[in-house]
């Protein structure tokens, strides 16, 4: 086990090789020869250790009055600069040296806009000299009727889908369907969505009852729909939709998907309100108007109403009951047809989230048009082909594009005919509308915008002459435009390339070939770029690769502050480094250094560690649960993760020193302490030079447990607060308790995995803890039998040195 593992070292006792995590039992061997392989240094590595002053915490201050952004403070006084003409002959010299001798691509560019302007101009000439004010006016009409039967057509699935619906749902209720029965409301409904759902809008088929129960189809994506059961709770159930199964019962536990939370009552969706709220009632069906259904899709409903003898009213007062025959038939008279009597409203929901696109690549076709866009008869704008203004249908007017509302304003104040289509002239441009109604009350207006014609006359017959002109230019100068764009756009490509790699640090440590394009401007560009990337990957190696992302993606600006997270917190340290180092030449210290960090690094971010500082031959990770800006990686129970990584940590490092005891070097030992808790997290440093780490008293918890491994023969100490959260998972014996930092703290010796470990270390690790009940409660005498009886099952120094402050406790001499 760990905590005896200075005192007895075993290398056949790893209990904990199961420990990382579930998801890499494939990759742990490979990942561990990748940490014990030895990767020799290219540069020296200096370390120097700066002590900072005592600071009071998140001091506020402005730096417009600090003095380390006062002008004053960088000034030198009394200096002067005199540039001597051998200074101006060097200067000469550099300026001509730096002068490109490729072609530049402002040049290139300014030749582009010259051509492109006298085409552009030739080719706008030629249209006028061949166009006429009647002939475009007529073919933007022609183009804006045909755009209108588009649409139509399309809304029309619309409307004969939700008639087709409503005779199938009809004809099921005639035909004796068990309204109370949700089964076989499902069954229905798949049946339906089979029939519709591959060549039409149709989204949703559903029921909502007067008790809040409902049940429906959901299509989540084009490939993937669910079947929906809420039950007058705060549950949606989603089950899965077996398309090719319609006799088996779909609402089954075996086809549940999931529970989540839904705080929708379906009695206060719109598409049953308005049932629910017509005080005189209606058999007949409605469309709702425009409407967020509750998955975040505009969305519009056709709903009829289900009426029934029994009072709904009264029965979910409790005051009655449908279970007799004459309550729960369905009432077909006009009586009836009152709130108190509806039983529930039947939904075909219609997704419109695809008609904005649709309109968009209509008037692709159509360059004469301007926009179109459908509005329902309140003058809400229900789709749109100019920006994306079907997100602010269901808002206020004022939120929707100025044009598009002076329009609608417009139809809706000026009577514009419901039956027939009508063209008007406004703000200078032709409005074609035309409406779309069906019986049951629906009515959109299409709207279609394009500019009124004003072309010069005609001036010249242009002639096969004219024809033959425009051709040649044309073909001549796209020819020529492409080569250009072409030789410019391949390196710049590359460029891009090459900059998005090093701001994402990708393939930091792989050669390139250096290429050198034919324009200066670009080749200096790459060389700068090769330049730059080298300087980060070197810079890379001091710093953190978190923070060199967040500062080259723009996301992170260095500034002086701290906040609180809760943290783990882990050091280590080698035993007997000192001894290593003064017995041995320094080729070899940094041999054995380099591939201890290289191994341990390895396995500490392998189980998401960040590698906090270096200091000397220990190391300090941490784990956090938040990401302070992105910076830190989150983790999850990031207790039992230091955990597991310390186990693998120890496994690596055994496998390290038995290959340097190979090379006749002596044995090290390592030391670890972990604690978690609150701690001040930040940069901190001055203005010139910040540094990132964590200050604060579970830190030095953590550091002082680290120390405490010499004085109790242990290899890995946890803080309380740490055994608290990894005691389940985890075998730990308790060693002490003693004052850090001003608290008084009880540690405990990580022995390995619970899962792992022998009833007899299970029993020793309850023992121990019963050591600290009769420690605490100052029953020495109990201390000691238990004491006893663990040395007389193995050898522990922790219980040997335990008896013997219980000793020393219960035999000291009673002062007077």
């Amino acid at each position: 086990m760990i905590g005896n593992q200075q005192s007895n070292p075993n290398p056949n006792d790893h209990l904990h090789q199961d420990l990382i995590f579930e998801e890499e039992d494939t990759t742990t061997t490979h990942h561990r020869e990748k940490a014990t392989t030895f990767h020799p240094l290219n540069n020296k590595t200096i370390l120097s250790h700066h002590q900072l002053p005592k600071l009071s915490l998140f001091p506020s201050f402005s730096r417009k009055n600090s003095i380390f952004t006062s002008n004053s403070y960088y000034s030198t006084k009394g200096s002067s600069t005199v540039t001597s003409h051998t200074d101006k002959a060097n200067t000469i010299w550099w300026c001509c040296s730096e002068c490109p001798n490729g072609v530049r691509i402002v040049h290139c560019l300014l030749l582009v806009f010259i051509v492109q302007g006298i085409l552009g101009l030739l080719t706008s000439v030629l249209l006028l000299y061949t166009s006429g004010n009647q002939t475009l006016s007529r073919v933007s009409e022609n183009q804006a009727f045909q755009t209108q039967l588009f649409v139509q057509l399309h809304i029309s699935t619309i409307i004969d889908t939700s008639e087709s619906v409503l005779q199938q749902v009809y004809l099921e209720l005639d035909s004796g369907l068990d309204i109370y029965n949700f089964t076989s409301w499902i069954l229905l409904f798949k049946y339906i969505r089979g029939l519709y759902i591959r060549t039409t809008p149709l989204n949703m088929l559903q029921i909502g009852t007067f008790n809040d129960y409902y049940v429906g189809t959901n299509e989540v994506n084009q490939t993937f729909s669910v079947l929906e059961f809420h039950n007058n709770t705060d549950i949606l159930y989603r089950y899965r939709n077996d398309e090719n199964d319609l006799r088996k019962d779909p609402l089954s536990d075996s086809n549940l998907l999931n529970a989540s939370y839904f705080p929708y009552k379906p009695t206060d969706r719109p598409w049953y309100k308005t049932f629910r709220e017509n005080v005189r009632g209606s058999i007949s069906p409605r469309w709702s108007d425009i409407f967020y259904s509750v998955h975040g899709k505009q969305s519009i409903n056709l709903a009829f109403p289900i009426y029934i003898q029994a009072n709904t009213t009264a029965v979910k007062l409790g005051l009655s009951q449908i279970t007799s025959p004459n309550n729960s038939m369905l009432c077909r008279d006009k009586s009836c047809y009152t709130p108190d009597h509806l039983y529930g409203a039947v939904g075909i929901l219609f997704s419109l989230k695809q008609l904005g696109n649709f309109l968009n690549t209509t008037l692709l076709n159509y360059p004469n048009l301007n926009y179109c866009f459908i509005m329902d008869r309140s003058g809400k704008i229900i789709a749109s082909s100019k920006g994306n203004t079907t997100n602010n249908s269901t808002q206020q007017a004022t939120r929707v594009n100025e044009e598009i509302r002076s329009y609608s304003q417009h139809i809706l104040h000026n009577n514009v005919s419901n039956t027939k289509a009508e063209t008007f002239f406004l703000n200078g441009k032709n409005v074609f509308v035309s409406t779309i109604t069906d019986k049951y009350n629906l009515m959109w207006r299409v709207v279609i915008v394009y500019n009124q014609s004003d072309f010069v006359k005609e001036l010249f017959a242009s002639g096969i002459t004219s024809l033959v002109v425009y051709i040649i230019i044309m073909v001549g100068g796209t020819l020529v435009l492409f080569i250009l764009v072409q030789a410019m756009n391949t390196p710049l490509r590359n460029v891009k390339k090459k900059l998005d790699k090093l701001v994402k640090l990708k393939n930091m440590n792989e050669s390139e070939e250096e290429k050198h394009s034919i324009f200066s401007d670009i080749s200096s560009l790459e060389q700068s770029i090769s330049a730059l990337r080298r300087g980060i990957n070197t810079f890379s190696k001091y710093v953190h690769q978190n923070f060199m992302k967040r500062v080259l993606s723009g996301q992170y600006f260095a500034e002086i502050g701290m906040d609180v997270q809760n943290m783990t917190i882990l050091c280590s340290d080698l035993v007997s480094f000192t001894e290593l180092a003064e017995s041995t030449d320094s080729e070899i210290l940094l041999s054995v250094m380099t591939e201890y960090f290289s191994a341990m690094t390895t396995t500490l971010e392998h189980h998401h560690g960040f590698i906090e500082k270096y200091v000397g031959d220990g190391i300090r990770a941490l784990w956090s649960s938040n990401t302070h800006n992105g910076l830190l990686t989150r983790v999850e129970e990031h207790e039992i993760r230091a955990c597991r990584a310390v186990i693998e940590m120890l496994e690596v490092f055994h496998d390290l020193n038995n290959a340097w005891q190979e090379k006749g070097y002596p044995k090290l030992d390592m030391r670890v302490g972990i604690n978690s808790g609150e701690v001040y997290c930040g940069s901190m440093g001055c203005l010139s030079r910040l540094s990132f780490g964590v200050i604060g008293v579970n830190v030095n918890i953590a550091s002082k447990l680290e120390r405490l491994n010499r004085e109790y023969s242990t290899t890995v100490l946890i803080g309380e607060s740490t055994y608290n959260h990894v005691k389940e998972h985890f075998v730990c014996n308790y060693v002490d308790t003693i004052g850090i930092s001003g608290k008084r703290i009880a540690f405990f010796s990580l022995e390995g995995s619970i899962k792992d470990a022998t009833d007899l270390q299970i029993k020793i690790s309850r023992d121990f803890l019963l050591v600290q009940h009769y420690a605490k409660e100052g029953d020495y005498t109990s201390v000691i039998r238990i004491c006893q009886n663990i040395l007389s099952l193995q050898d522990s120094p922790v219980a040997t040195i335990m008896l013997s402050k219980a000793k020393a406790k219960l035999f000291k001499p009673k002062t007077e």
